[in-house]
C-alpha cells in the first residue's frame, strides 16, 4: 500500500513493486481476515456487542452477560452481570438511556443471544429480560401487556468490570465501555454505512491515486516535476490478509487491466473479466468453482509460472492457458513496462509468497517425513530430489530483480532457472 502511494506521489520514484498491497479500504476493511482489521472495523461498526451465555446447572444455573469491544488491535469481552438462566425464545430488548437507542432479539436454541446498540463511551445501557416471545412489529416494540412478564432489569454492573486502564465497580449504573454504531451484520444500513464510509477514506486511499504511477502523471509546477513510475502490482491468489480484489483495484486504477477490450485467446473476455471468472477477486477456494484431481476446492492458476513443476502439480493444479501475464505486462505511457501479476503460492491461497528456498524446504520435509527413520540414504536422497523444480520465491526474487536492475524499461522473462537460482550471470551467494 504505501510503496503505491509513493510511486504515484513522489517524481524521484522511478519504479515501485507492490507485493500484496491493495486500494479501496472499505474493501480491505470490511473483507480482511488479518487480526486487528476485523477489530478496527467491523466490529467497531457493529459494536459494542452485548451477549449473554447459559452457565452452570440445576440451582446454579445462570446466564452470564459480556459486553464484546475493540481492545487495541484485538478484541475483549467483560462481564457486566448474571441472571437467571434464559430459555429459547425469551425476549431481551437493550436500550441506550441517553440516545434512546433501542435493539432487541430473542435467545437463541442454545441459551445464547448477542445484540448490538448504537453507543458513545460513558453512555447508560439498560437491558430488560422477558419470558417467552414478546416483540410486535419492527422498531422493538413490545406486546400490550410484555411488562407482566418481564424477568428482570440489569442497569448496574453486577460484578466489577476493568476495561482498558479503568475499574468499574460493582453496582455502579451500567455504561457503555466503548463507542460503536450497533450496525448489525449483513443488513442493509451495515452494508450502506461501509460505502458512505469509503467516500471519508477516499482522500487518501491507493486507488484514489494509482492513475499517476504512469497512466496520468501528477505534476508539480512550482518544482516543474512530474511522477513517472513503472510498476508490476503483485497480487498472490487467495489472498485474504489484503484481499485480492483490492490488489485489483488498484491494477485498475492505475490502467494496467483493461476492461474494456476484447482479448481473442480468452474468447473475447476483457483482460478483468478473465481475472473475475478465474476467482481473483473472490480469493474464496471454499467457493469451488475450481478442484483439483481429486475434488478438492483450490485456486485456477492464472499465472502458470511454474510451467506444472510446482510442489502442487502432483495434485493436478488447474492453469489458465494462455497465462495472464502473457497479455497484461506491456508497454506503458511512459516508456516502460508495467502490468500485474497474480502468482500462484498454495492452492488454497496465501498472503504473499515464500521467500526463496521456501519451497525447496517444504519439498524436503515432506520427502523426508515419509523416510524409514534413520534411513540416511532416503534423507540425503530427499535433500537431492528437488533439483530442478520450482520454487516461487527464488522465481519471483530473480525476476522482480532483472526488471528493477533495467529500470522497468526491459519486459520481464519468466526462465525457470530464476526458480532454481542459477540464472547465467547470478552473483553466488556472500560468505556467511
Amino acid at each position: 500500500i504505501t510503496s503505491t502511494m509513493i510511486g504515484s506521489l513522489e517524481p524521484a520514484i522511478d519504479l515501485v513493486l507492490p507485493i500484496s498491497g491493495g486500494g479501496g479500504l472499505g474493501d480491505i476493511g470490511m473483507r480482511s481476515v488479518q487480526g486487528g482489521v476485523k477489530e478496527a472495523v467491523i466490529l467497531r461498526v457493529m459494536g459494542p456487542v452485548f451477549s449473554g451465555e447459559p452457565s452452570g446447572s440445576g440451582l446454579d444455573a445462570k446466564t452470564r452477560i459480556f459486553t464484546l469491544m475493540t481492545e487495541l488491535k484485538g478484541n475483549t469481552r467483560v462481564e457486566i452481570a448474571h441472571i437467571t438462566q434464559l430459555k429459547a425464545w425469551d425476549t431481551v430488548v437493550v436500550k441506550n438511556l441517553d440516545n434512546g437507542g433501542v435493539s432487541c432479539g430473542y435467545v437463541a436454541e442454545n441459551g445464547t443471544f448477542r445484540i448490538s446498540l448504537e453507543s458513545d463511551i460513558g453512555d447508560r445501557i439498560e437491558l430488560d429480560f422477558y419470558d417467552g416471545p414478546q416483540l410486535v412489529g419492527g422498531n422493538c416494540l413490545l406486546k400490550e401487556k410484555a411488562d407482566k412478564a418481564l424477568l428482570q432489569t440489569v442497569n448496574q454492573f453486577q460484578t466489577e468490570a476493568k476495561f482498558m486502564g479503568k475499574t468499574y465497580a460493582a453496582g455502579s449504573p451500567l455504561l457503555s465501555l466503548m463507542e460503536g454504531f450497533g450496525e448489525k451484520r449483513a443488513t442493509p444500513g451495515f452494508r450502506r454505512f461501509l460505502g458512505i464510509g469509503q467516500l471519508v477514506l477516499d482522500g487518501g486511499d491507493p486507488a484514489s491515486y494509482a492513475k499517476h504511477l504512469s497512466l496520468d502523471p501528477l505534476h508539480y509546477p512550482n518544482m516543474n516535476d512530474t511522477t513517472s513510475t513503472h510498476a508490476i502490482i503483485i497480487t498472490t491468489m487467495g489472498d485474504m490478509n489484503v484481499p485480492a480484489n483490492a490488489g485489483l483495484n488498484v491494477a485498475r486504477a492505475a490502467g494496467l487491466i483493461d476492461y474494456t477490450t476484447p482479448v481473442p485467446e480468452y474468447g473475447g473476455r476483457t483482460m478483468n473479466q478473465v481475472i473475475v471468472d478465474g476467482g481473483g477477486a473472490e480469493a474464496v477456494h471454499t467457493i469451488s468453482r475450481f478442484k483439483d484431481k481429486d475434488g478438492n476446492p483450490v485456486h485456477l492458476d492464472l499465472e502458470n509460472f511454474s510451467q506444472d513443476r510446482d510442489i502442487h502439480s502432483f495434485k493436478g493444479i488447474p492453469r489458465l492457458d494462455p497465462p495472464i501475464h502473457s497479455k497484461i505486462i506491456k508497454p506503458d505511457p511512459i516508456g516502460g513496462i508495467s502490468g500485474a501479476i497474480f502468482p500462484y503460492p498454495v492452492p488454497e491461497g496465501q498472503h504473499g509468497f515464500n521467500f526463496p528456498g521456501g519451497d525447496q524446504d517444504l519439498f524436503i520435509a515432506k520427502c523426508r517425513s515419509a523416510c524409514t527413520e534413520g534411513d540416511q540414504s532416503c534423507q540425503s536422497k530427499c535433500g537431492e530430489s528437488y533439483r530442478g523444480w520450482f520454487d516461487i520465491g527464488f522465481f519471483m526474487f530473480g525476476m522482480l530483480a532483472e526488471y528493477m536492475s533495467a529500470q522497468g524499461k526491459v519486459m520481464p522473462e519468466y526462465k525457470q532457472c530464476y526458480s532454481t537460482n542459477d540464472c547465467p550471470g547470478f552473483l553466488p551467494p556472500p560468505e556467511e
